[in-house]
């Protein structure tokens, strides 16, 4: 079993997990997190889980100072043959508590440890939950040796402590996002974690890859590609791509960021690009899943006037979904 911290927009990382996993297998256990009843459980490709642990003790109504003995009585054990120099940091979600009572658990467990012959550098907290910036650039949960333990308490006071099995890369999302050598911001800058849950909304299930499952590639679409967001994340999964675009301009965009992807992560794109207006344009099947962000309005780079709102937009129309999501 295994607990994620949703995102910044919980429903829609929650929606993902359901998707994924099945809604039989996926529940919510605090108002930032979801319980996931599965063997194997995988982060790098999901756009709406920030961080993710492995459940290894579970509580029932407790407050913070039951939770921190529990902890430094069961990891003092747990560890107290360790081989090596531990790395730890805790973060706790729900709890009414400062970051300073935080790292006092981690000092007893440190403390504890010494008396092992056990060494261990803590990581501080800034508050009482480490970032996934921080999370990911101490690499924890990704080795024996580097570990961060995720602690949530529900409103009902129930607690779950897990073993983190890494957070998400944010190192790797800022590469795609911004060093990719063709942006334009007046078309839009689709972020790469959004243009992940898209697709996990959306693609069938016996396309998604999970731990220790092997994955079948589909053809997707995007008929508004853009620069080609969409395209990329996709062809990361392993699909074939398939974008037009009204623009020559962002066909071209698309193009040279696919061919960039394909040399800087050295994988194998499978891309079919042209130009062609939605309205008219025939694509060419094979299609298996349409995946796209249409056009959302003119850009602003602060929040316009009313005055400006009814020029680009009338009084009384219809309130659009700002990103499509379709099965073809």
């Amino acid at each position: 079993m295994y607990i994620a911290i949703l995102g910044r927009q919980p429903a829609l990382g929650m929606a993902e997990l359901e998707h994924l996993y099945g809604s039989e297998k996926t529940r919510w256990f605090s108002d930032q997190s979801a319980i996931i009843n599965t063997d194997t459980f995988s982060i790098d490709s999901l756009g709406g889980t920030q961080k993710a642990g492995r459940v290894t003790i579970e509580l029932a109504n407790s407050d913070w100072h039951q939770v921190s003995t529990k902890i430094a009585q069961e990891y003092a054990h747990t560890w107290s043959n360790f081989e090596g120099k531990l790395t730890l940091g805790i973060s706790a979600y729900g709890f009414d508590i400062a970051a300073r009572d935080v790292q006092q658990t981690g000092i007893i467990l440190k403390q504890r440890l010494k008396k092992a012959g056990v060494s261990m550098r803590l990581i501080p907290n800034a508050e009482p939950a480490m970032n996934s910036a921080t999370s990911h650039h101490n690499k924890l949960g990704l080795s024996a040796n580097k570990v961060e333990l995720i602690v949530v308490r529900a409103r009902n006071g129930r607690v779950i402590v897990s073993e983190s099995v890494g957070a998400q890369n944010i190192t790797a999302y800022a590469k795609r996002d911004q060093g990719r050598p063709k942006r334009d911001a007046f078309v839009g800058m689709l972020p790469p974690k959004l243009s992940q849950i898209m697709l996990n909304l959306t693609l069938p299930l016996s396309s998604q890859s999970t731990a220790g499952q092997e994955q079948h590639a589909l053809r997707v679409l995007d008929p508004f590609c853009g620069t080609g967001v969409i395209l990329q994340e996709a062809a990361l999964m392993g699909h074939a791509v398939y974008g037009t675009d009204i623009a020559d301009k962002m066909i071209d965009f698309s193009r040279t960021n696919l061919e960039w992807l394909a040399s800087s992560h050295r994988v194998d794109v499978d891309a079919s690009l042209h130009q062609g207006d939605a309205m008219d344009t025939k694509w060419q099947p094979p299609i298996d899943a349409v995946v796209c962000e249409s056009y959302l309005g003119q850009p602003f780079s602060a929040p316009p006037s009313p005055s400006k709102l009814d020029q680009v937009r009338p009084r009384h129309a219809p309130v659009h979904c700002c990103t499509g999501l379709a099965r073809y």
